[in-house]
């Protein structure tokens, strides 16, 4: 069991967003991969570990397997609206979220980093936004990104228009970003938007 002494808890809660069909991986799920003889989970959840109040897994398939990692701060839920993609998940988390904030992470995402979540936290409070969202490598990152829980209204309003990408979010939230810049300037590694979808990707991260 992952246990790791949180030194700053901020009012956060992580969101792991484990609940996909792992198509492109030939079925094998992608939080249970391996990095430095760790689960991307393992290293996920020591992460969150770190700076949030709670942590949720969202599963489908596997459920049962994801729930042995549930103890004190970390529970298991399944998606309210299935076959919808990250945003079903995202859905839950918000709906379930005790704390102010969502720290929402992808599942095949290996360099989870604390040190961006925070500094998106203390940006969150200078200009009262309700997203911030890097921007790195000319992409978007939504599934590294923090929310405000009030995100939960437009995000089911999304739903029930079945808008299913979350990068579509930035349309109806009041959103800021996270550039390269600024991470290089705050010397935040810029490998934490790094995911792996394919078999290649895999061998690549290796």
């Amino acid at each position: 069991m992952i246990r790791v002494k949180i030194m700053e808890p901020y009012p956060i809660t992580g969101v792991i967003l484990a609940g996909g069909k792992n198509k492109r991986m030939k079925g094998k799920p992608k939080a249970f991969l391996t990095f430095n003889n760790e689960t991307f989970l393992e290293r996920q959840l020591k992460e969150m570990q770190s700076i949030a109040k709670e942590i949720f897994v969202i599963a489908n398939s596997d459920f049962v397997y994801y729930k042995q990692f549930e103890s004190s701060g970390i529970r298991v839920f399944s998606d309210e609206y299935k076959e919808i993609g990250p945003l079903g998940g995202f859905h839950k988390g918000l709906l379930e979220a005790r704390e102010s904030y969502i720290w929402l992470l992808g599942c095949d995402m290996p360099f989870p980093s604390a040190a961006a979540v925070k500094w998106m936290y203390k940006k969150m409070q200078q200009e009262k936004v309700q997203a911030i969202i890097p921007y790195i490598y000319g992409k978007y990152h939504p599934l590294h990104s923090l929310y405000h829980v009030s995100c939960l209204s437009i995000v089911t309003q999304m739903i029930n228009r079945k808008e299913r990408t979350l990068t579509q979010l930035t349309n109806f939230t009041n959103c800021s970003y996270l550039t390269e810049e600024t991470c290089k300037k705050h010397e935040i590694d810029l490998k934490f938007v790094t995911n792996v979808n394919t078999p290649e990707d895999y061998v690549g991260l290796r």
